[in-house]
């Protein structure tokens, strides 16, 4: 069975090509095409503004936020969404056992401005400060700050490293409102291209209690009370299918660039010629 669940508001999500099935594209969404079969909720595909089907990059999904899911709805198997799900290519192995990663995003309100590095096959070291939702951490870090960051995701649906830093809290905005499993082989992809570049300097640290303790610092400080994270399953959705469907023309027509960035540097040098020190060193 296909359901079609829509949110309450904007996330970002890596997709593969509809031509070849490969990873592509960060596509910007509120509407996730859930495949639900013998009682286990997986994400299929998902629509961007314009109203296009992409088949999702990620399938198994570890939790939302509460108050994310507005929506849902059953797709019967001759609709539309259905026929061009079935024919969307698909080249790579959903299974997560052994990945090393999960993905957070946050909303697309909420975005950030952060630098992240990327490293070419030629050697280089291309820098950038990208507009970015989603973030890659440590498989099994908590979806409520403080968690690790590794990684961003960029425009072409590739996470770039990140400086190694801990998302402490989220004073403003919702934080993360979708957390997801990284298949295995986009895991092993990404660690791959993070060693090429920089070796093993690039392995998280561990979490300590230090940390841990400051952000419950300034949650209480600052009068955070971060929202509950729920299993995305059948009681969820059953649920949301009790619900009135929600207007999403003013989402629709909105188009927010997801290449906005403020700096590119190569090789830890600016087009204007200011350097900076790279990530890892």
């Amino acid at each position: 069975m296909l359901v079609l669940t829509t949110l309450t508001k904007g996330i970002e999500l890596p997709t593969l090509s509809r031509r070849t099935g490969k990873l592509c594209r960060a596509v910007q969404t509120r509407e996730l095409v859930l495949s639900i079969n013998s009682g286990s909720v997986h994400l299929a595909a998902v629509l961007d503004r314009e109203g296009r089907l992409h088949r999702s990059a990620l399938r198994e999904v570890r939790s939302v936020q509460r108050g994310l899911v507005a929506c849902a709805r059953q797709l019967a198997g001759s609709s539309s969404t259905a026929r061009t799900l079935r024919n969307l290519p698909c080249d790579i192995d959903f299974g997560a056992h052994g990945s090393m990663f999960d993905y957070f995003s946050i909303t697309t309100d909420d975005r950030l401005d952060l630098e992240a590095d990327w490293a070419d096959t030629q050697g280089n070291i291309v820098g950038q400060v990208q507009r970015i939702c989603g973030i890659l951490v440590p498989q099994g870090d908590h979806a409520i700050a403080p968690f690790r960051q590794l990684g961003h995701l960029w425009s072409n649906g590739q996470f770039a490293l990140s400086a190694k830093s801990v998302a402490v809290s989220f004073i403003r905005g919702l934080g993360v409102v979708f957390a997801a499993h990284v298949p295995a082989g986009i895991s092993m992809q990404a660690a791959e291209h993070f060693r090429r570049g920089w070796g093993n300097s690039w392995e998280p640290d561990l979490l300590d209690e230090d940390t841990i303790a400051y952000a419950r610092s300034i949650e209480k400080a600052c009068g955070i009370k971060p929202r509950t994270q729920l299993p995305l399953d059948i009681m969820l959705i059953t649920r949301a299918m009790k619900k009135k469907e929600v207007d999403l023309s003013g989402w629709r027509a909105g188009n927010l660039s997801l290449k906005f960035h403020h700096h590119i540097w190569r090789n830890g040098v600016s087009r204007d010629g200011t350097r900076k020190a790279r990530i890892g060193q």
